[in-house]
């Protein structure tokens, strides 16, 4: 599906390669993609003819009307994203989460690969949500994003605890939250947990699991819980 090789290209491209350019602004301008002429597009975005043919053609349609046409069938088929998670579960979190325009997701990249979709999801209802799958520090991604108040934060960890972040120096993570406060940005730590009293402020907790499934399926379901906060706030 093109709506997911676009947030994949996204997810994996420098903030100023075409690809990363190109996708942004299909997804961004899917409603009238279908209005516009190559030539136009081109009159938006800093590439030239040759590339955005290129680019089409990677992606596996023959030109970029077959883009325009794929794109918009697939985004105006998307439903409402469902769910019948209790707002109580996550209602703590609201103070964090109030007139955010953007989710930056950070960890490593086996722990939030899975929240790929999430991408399309959170677009429902006008809300950016950005990472990035490849090996790069939490702390650059951050700078890469220019992280700002109007931002949410949240750091995932599926397979350590946030006291294993906090003790290994190499996994960054006390650099980042030291980050966050001095630039007074919110965060949310979801991943494993160790007891009470090394509690982040903010948080969802993924309960220790040797099933790699089970972990994933608990990740799921608290960005589930986020979503339905925010359709509210949205609504």
């Amino acid at each position: 599906m093109i709506v997911e090789q676009l947030n994949t290209l996204l997810t994996i491209s420098d903030n100023d390669s075409n690809e990363y350019i190109i996708s942004s602004y299909l997804l961004n301008n899917w409603k009238n993609i279908v209005n516009y002429k190559m030539n136009e597009v081109l009159m938006e975005i800093p590439v030239s003819k040759s590339t955005l043919s290129r680019f089409c053609k990677t992606l596996g349609y023959r030109n970029f009307t077959d883009v325009q046409y794929q794109l918009f069938f697939e985004m105006s088929k998307v439903h409402p994203y469902k769910n019948n998670v209790e707002l109580e579960e996550v209602i703590h979190l609201k103070p964090v989460l109030e007139n955010k325009k953007r989710i930056i997701v950070i960890g490593d990249e086996n722990s939030i690969a899975p929240l790929l979709m999430y991408k399309r999801i959170f677009f429902n209802i006008g809300i950016e949500f950005v990472m990035k799958l490849k090996n790069s520090r939490p702390i650059d991604v951050l700078q890469e994003f220019c992280a700002t108040q109007e931002d949410i934060v949240i750091y995932v960890s599926l397979y350590k605890t946030n006291l294993e972040l906090l003790v290994n120096i190499f996994e960054h993570y006390i650099e980042v939250t030291d980050y966050l406060r001095k630039q007074d940005i919110s965060y949310i730590y979801i991943g494993q947990m160790v007891d009470k009293k090394e509690n982040e402020e903010y948080f969802l907790q993924i309960k220790p699991s040797s099933n790699v499934s089970d972990l994933i399926f608990q990740l799921c379901q608290a960005f589930e819980k986020i979503y339905a906060l925010l359709s509210v706030e949205n609504n």
